[in-house]
């Protein structure tokens, strides 16, 4: 099985002011994963929790700030962050910060399945 999926077709949604979700691959190609690509300009996102998904954002463009608990780490071009489920976090850009998202399981699918 095999699905290519231009950017053209993405299902684009603008969840707050300052920030761009793509959606690539959602939970309706398969509910183990899902792929985005996520664009904030100059502003913070926070995040309550991940549950009940692991994340992971790889850095293509620019640089963001993640904060999670007490901890801050600085995020460019090239690195990778996997955050596991129930972890708050939050991020801040500078600039425009891009990232692909991946969800495991697929963001909004039922982790129970």
């Amino acid at each position: 099985m095999f699905k290519l999926v231009r950017s053209s077709e993405t299902i684009d949604r603008q969840p707050e002011p300052g920030r761009l979700i793509k959606n690539y691959l959602t939970k309706e190609f398969s509910e183990s994963f899902s792929i985005a690509v996520g664009e904030l300009d100059d502003s913070v996102h926070s995040v309550p929790n991940t549950e009940p998904y692991d994340r992971v954002y790889y850095c293509f463009h620019g640089q963001a700030i993640f904060q999670i608990d007490d901890e801050i780490l600085n995020v460019s071009e090239g690195d990778a962050i996997f955050l596991s489920k129930n972890t708050a976090y939050t991020y801040t850009a500078s600039g425009k910060f891009k990232a692909v998202i991946i969800n495991l399981p697929a963001f909004g699918s039922d982790p129970k399945k």
